[in-house]
């Protein structure tokens, strides 16, 4: 896991957030021993769904913790 500085990636997710508060998380996938290394917004682009469970890990571990639940 790798911890990045917070980016503005030009979605239109603001307009999403306005209505309902929220967050906006960039999980990375790219498996390159399972082909999934081709960028979003490409044609060749394969999520590794192993990846899924990281990043719902992530958004429990961060929903416990603003809710201060244990």
């Amino acid at each position: 896991m790798q911890e990045l500085s917070p980016i503005a990636p030009g979605d239109d997710f603001c307009y999403y957030d306005q209505v309902c508060p929220g967050f906006f998380l960039e999980l990375g996938a790219a498996n390159p021993a399972k082909g999934s290394d081709a960028p979003h917004h490409n044609a060749r682009y394969r999520l590794d769904e192993d990846a899924l469970a990281y990043g719902l890990e992530y958004t429990a571990a961060l929903l416990a913790q603003r809710c201060r639940i244990d």
